[in-house]
């Protein structure tokens, strides 16, 4: 997802405002499916809300076409997407289905993947982006091999 509108100015198309003129400051992002931004709330798939806590950083929320939570991604510099902090994506229902770890826009740490029930189905663990290890579960908790 392009976020490099948000850098640019606050009287664009396609980025509604919200709140007064200091921080945090809330701008909703129209998005088709494919990510790409739109000028208006017609024809688009999805939304994304960035809340900036102050001139370059802030959180992402975007949104199911239904309105419902998607994902919260935390950004250490929202323009240039720079992700920072644990980033939660949830299923339509409102289940935890990913928790992955960002330090300075790349993966570190601890990605935890979860099934449809909500049970944690693999961890995965990042050093600077890279796959250092990773640890599959049953349905029941007991480790089992992973499949590609």
């Amino acid at each position: 997802m392009a976020l490099a509108v948000i850098g640019l100015g606050w009287s664009q198309p396609g980025v509604a405002q919200s709140g007064p003129t200091g921080f945090p400051r809330k701008v909703t992002l129209y998005l088709t499916a494919s990510g790409e931004q739109l000028p208006a709330p017609e024809g688009a798939d999805h939304r994304a809300e960035v809340t900036l806590r102050d001139s370059v950083s802030g959180t992402m929320r975007e949104y199911y076409p239904s309105g419902k939570l998607w994902r919260i991604v935390p950004m250490a510099h929202v323009g240039l997407g720079l992700r920072h902090g644990v980033a939660m994506s949830y299923d339509e229902g409102g289940k935890l289905r990913k928790r992955e770890e960002y330090v300075g826009g790349h993966r570190q740490g601890e990605v935890q993947i979860f099934d449809a029930t909500g049970t944690l189905s693999r961890t995965k663990v990042y050093s600077q982006d890279k796959l250092v290890s990773q640890q599959c579960f049953t349905p029941t908790g007991q480790p089992r091999e992973c499949q590609a």
